[in-house]
């Protein structure tokens, strides 16, 4: 599954109003209706436990405080789509990552260290 793919069917299925962002962002789409924040991420395999970024944390934690919004973090897998709201579980263990690519949405393949921290599948709810 792409993060298109993914966006029609969270839009489809649960936030009926689900609009895109336009340009960077730290989340992928929002609702008015639900108050709501969305961060999409794509896995090619599954892990029971999901790897956010801490930075990409403390910008979402940022903007779900600045709109009054809630923020979901949803993530899909060959075994499924799983979703976490933020502002409900303990914000994860932060671990530093020195092999983590500086991006997944340009050319550059050099590399970096990035905090990271885990969400467990047993903390999401599977959609």
């Amino acid at each position: 599954m792409n993060e298109e793919k993914l966006f029609n069917y969270i839009k489809a299925k649960y936030i009926d109003d689900l609009q895109p962002t336009q340009g960077y962002c730290s989340f992928d789409g929002y609702s008015i209706k639900y108050q709501a924040l969305v961060e999409l991420k794509c896995r090619a395999k599954h892990y029971d436990d999901m790897m956010i970024e801490q930075q990409k944390y403390k910008a979402l934690m940022r903007d779900a405080d600045t709109f009054g919004f809630v923020v979901y973090y949803v993530c899909s897998t060959p075994k499924g789509i799983y979703c976490w709201s933020l502002l409900t579980i303990k914000a994860p263990v932060w671990y530093e990552n020195e092999t983590m690519p500086k991006s997944t949405a340009f050319d550059d393949k050099s590399v970096t260290s990035k905090a990271v921290g885990y969400l467990g599948i047993d903390s999401s709810t599977r959609l």
